[in-house]
């Protein structure tokens, strides 16, 4: 994946809508971030939201689940979920504490915030600095 704008480019750059999760599988997620981080600027700022695995200790899916076994995917960051248009996507869920990692491990981008704080919120807001 390669974004087609030059580097520095902006300010903030968004992945709503717990998009990033979508980028199966983590190697392509990495390029992904990598990318973000080369069309910030110094000092820009990267958000977005991301599935909470530790918030299904709250929330039981037994469908997540049952696919989940089904497709030896239990222990897996990603998990099988069914869509009306695309039927079976690969949906990432990481703690807060691998996104971090994960984020800080392969970008120049540091945490800066993640809102709500709330092991239960099963979508996360992060928010990054690239430095």
């Amino acid at each position: 994946m390669q974004l087609k704008y030059k580097d520095e480019r902006f300010d903030i750059v968004f992945f709503s809508f717990n998009g990033l999760d979508y980028v199966y599988p983590e190697g392509r997620r990495v390029v992904a971030l990598k990318e973000i981080e080369r069309v910030l600027k110094k000092g820009g700022y990267f958000i977005y939201s991301s599935h909470n695995p530790l918030s299904l200790l709250f929330k039981f899916r037994p469908g997540l689940l049952l696919r989940s076994l089904k497709e030896r995917k239990l222990f897996s960051k990603y998990k099988p979920e069914k869509n009306a248009t695309f039927g079976t996507v690969y949906t990432y869920f990481a703690t807060p504490k691998h996104q971090k990692k994960l984020v800080e491990a392969n970008t120049g981008m540091k945490l800066i915030e993640i809102f709500p704080k709330s092991i239960k919120e099963i979508h996360p807001n992060y928010v990054f600095r690239k430095q």
